[in-house]
Order: structure tokens, then sequence, then C-alpha cells
């Protein structure tokens, strides 16, 4: 499974987990105990409890040497590739993590705008329909006042 395709935290989270359980696997060869009986089966080959040795199984040291040595770096190698692997997928999940709070925290903006959105035109509704009662109550009045004023100077005064 690639770092790059996860397409969501639970699946890079699932990756994360499934190359750390490989590292027991990986791990469980028990390099160190062959390596132990490698110079357990040396020092009995070479000290030959009848006085003589076996020429081929002496010969077989310097190879069996070479093997442990090759298992060793490999390894080792092994170790580096998982660590780097590890390392591509930690950073890949802490990016899908980081992209899920980022769309969290657009769409918690995004609901937030709306609602102010909403109680922005509400209240300029309530601005609007204030100033056009303001309007209509003055044009009342001054309509009021002036049927008054044309009333008092077409009316007789006593």
């Amino acid at each position: 499974m690639e770092a790059q395709s996860s397409v969501d935290v639970t699946t890079a989270e699932a990756a994360l987990s499934q190359h750390s359980l490989i590292k027991k696997s990986i791990f469980s060869v028990p390099v160190e105990r062959l390596q132990s009986e490698s110079e357990r089966f040396s020092e009995r080959i070479n000290r030959a409890e009848c006085g003589t040795s076996n020429p081929d199984l002496i010969s077989s040291i310097p190879h069996m040497v070479n093997l442990l040595t090759s298992l060793q770096g490999f390894e080792n190698d092994v170790f580096k590739q998982w660590e780097n692997r590890r390392v591509e997928l930690e950073g890949c999940y802490q990016m899908k993590l980081f992209g899920h709070d980022a769309e969290e925290v657009v769409l918690s903006l995004a609901t937030t705008f709306s609602f102010l959105y909403c109680r922005c035109l509400s209240g300029l509704e309530n601005i609007v329909m204030l100033y056009h009662a303001e309007w209509v109550t003055s044009a009342l009045v001054r309509q009021k006042l002036q049927t008054n004023f044309m009333s008092s100077k077409t009316s007789p005064r006593l």
C-alpha cells in the first residue's frame, strides 16, 4: 500500500498500524543467536577432538562468517528501509489528519459565515423596515400637519 494512495485518515492510520505489525516479523530473525551458534560451531571445528580437523569443515568457517556478515548487513538495510517507510507513512498520516481537521474548520467557518450572513440580512431587513416605517410615519405626520395647517387657514376663526 503506497503512502500516497491513502485516501483518508482511517486508511493512513491502518497502513501505519500494518507497517508496525510487519516490524515484529522482520526483526524476529534471530541474527544474534545465529552469530553465537556460528561461533560455537567454529570453535568445535577448530578444536577437533580426535586430533585431526576436517579440512572441508575448516574451509566452511569463512563462508559461514561471510554469510552471517551478509545477514547482519541485510538486517541493517531492512531496518533502514522499514524506518524510511515508517517515516513516509507517518508523514502521510499527519498530512491526512491535518487535511481532515482543515475540512472540519472550513465547514465550521462556512456554517458560521452562513449564520452570520443570514443574521446580517435579517438585520438589514429590519433596518429597511424600520426606515420605511419611519418614512411612512413622517409622511403621514407631514400630511396630517399640512392638512391641519390647510384646514386652519380655511376654517373661520372665532
